[in-house]
C-alpha cells in the first residue's frame, strides 16, 4: 500500500469515526437529554480540531506530485475539505468559547418556563413554543391567539443578553479569518457567493413580490385587524388548514421523501431513518436532519 492510499484510508476511517460519535450526542442531547452535552461538547471540539488540522493539508500537498489521476482526485476532495475549516491557533480558545455559549444557550433554551396567560381564567397555562405558535394559526379565539402570541414574544427576548454576545464573538471570529461579519463567513463558507451576491437574490424577489403589501391593505378593510401578527395567519387560512395544521401528515412523507431523492438520482438503499416527532420539555422545538453515517465507499 502506497502513502497516499494508506493516508486516505487513514483519514476516511478517523473522520467517520469522530464525526458519528459527535452527530449521537448531538441528537441525544437536541432530543431533550442534557446529561451528554459536556460529552458533546468534547467530541465536537475533537471533530473541529481534526478539521482545523495543518498537517495533514500539508501532508496531502506532498504526496499529490506523485499520485494516479484517480487517487489525485480523492487527494483534491480532502485538501478541498480542510481548506474549508481551517482555523488558525490563535483562534482555537476563541472558537471553544463559541462553542459553550451555544451549549449553553441551547441548555437554557430546553429548561425554561413555556406557556400562556389565559385571557379567561388569568391563570398560566404551560405549552410549548410550538403548541402556542399552533395555536396562534388555528386557534378560533382572537384573544387566545393574542395571549399566545404575546407569550412567544416575551420569550424571543429571554436570552438576549446571551445572543448579543454570541453574535458578537461570532462576528470577531469571522473578521479574524478576514470576513466582513460571521454571516458572510457561513454564506461564502457554506454556500460559495458573497453577501452582495445574496441580498441582490433578495432584492430581486422583494421587487417582484412588493405589490402584495398594497393588496393586503386592501383586503384589510374588509377584514379588520388582518396585520396583527396573532391574526394574520389564521385569517388568511381555510377551513381545512385550521383542521388540518394541528396534525402533522406523516403516512406519506417518507416513500415522498424517497422518491424526490430517486427523481435527482440518489440511492439511499439500506439507509436507515431515526425519527423523534413528539413535542416534549426539553427537546429543541425546530425541525431538522443530521446525518451520523456519512455517506461514504468502502475500501474504495
Amino acid at each position: 500500500m502506497n502513502k497516499a492510499i494508506k493516508l486516505l484510508d487513514q483519514l476516511n476511517s478517523q473522520y467517520l469515526k469522530l464525526h458519528k460519535n459527535y452527530e449521537e450526542l448531538f441528537w441525544v442531547s437536541y432530543m431533550g437529554d442534557h446529561s451528554v452535552d459536556k460529552h458533546k461538547d468534547t467530541a465536537m471540539a475533537k471533530r473541529d480540531a481534526f478539521r482545523a488540522s495543518p498537517e495533514y493539508p500539508a501532508q496531502i500537498r506532498a504526496l499529490l506530485p506523485e499520485a494516479d489521476a484517480k487517487t489525485r482526485q480523492r487527494l483534491t476532495h480532502w485538501l478541498k475539505f480542510f481548506d474549508c475549516y481551517q482555523t488558525p491557533v490563535q483562534l482555537l480558545a476563541l472558537k471553544k468559547k463559541i462553542d459553550q455559549l451555544e451549549s449553553l444557550i441551547h441548555k437554557k433554551l430546553a429548561s425554561r418556563k413555556e406557556g400562556y396567560t389565559d385571557p379567561k381564567t388569568k391563570r398560566f397555562v404551560a405549552a410549548s413554543i410550538v403548541k402556542m405558535r399552533t395555536m396562534i394559526r388555528t386557534n378560533s379565539e382572537e384573544v387566545v391567539r393574542k395571549a399566545c402570541f404575546e407569550a412567544c414574544e416575551q420569550l424571543a427576548g429571554s436570552l438576549i443578553q446571551e445572543y448579543i454576545q454570541l453574535v458578537s464573538l461570532r462576528n470577531q471570529y469571522a473578521r479574524s479569518l478576514g470576513y466582513q461579519d460571521f454571516y458572510d463567513y457561513k454564506v461564502q463558507r457554506e454556500d460559495g457567493m458573497t453577501k452582495a451576491e445574496l441580498f441582490g437574490l433578495f432584492e430581486e424577489i422583494y421587487q417582484k413580490t412588493k405589490y402584495a403589501f398594497k393588496d393586503l391593505r386592501r383586503l384589510e378593510k374588509l377584514t379588520p385587524g388582518l396585520r396583527q401578527p396573532w391574526n394574520f395567519g389564521y385569517l388568511l387560512a381555510g377551513d381545512f388548514t385550521k383542521e388540518e395544521d394541528p396534525y402533522f401528515q406523516f403516512s406519506e412523507a417518507v416513500p415522498r421523501w424517497g422518491l424526490s431523492f430517486a427523481a435527482m438520482g440518489i440511492n439511499f438503499q439500506g439507509g436507515k431513518l431515526k425519527l423523534d416527532l413528539l413535542d416534549r420539555k426539553g427537546k429543541y422545538n425546530n425541525g431538522f436532519c443530521h446525518w451520523p453515517d456519512l455517506v461514504h465507499f468502502k475500501n474504495g
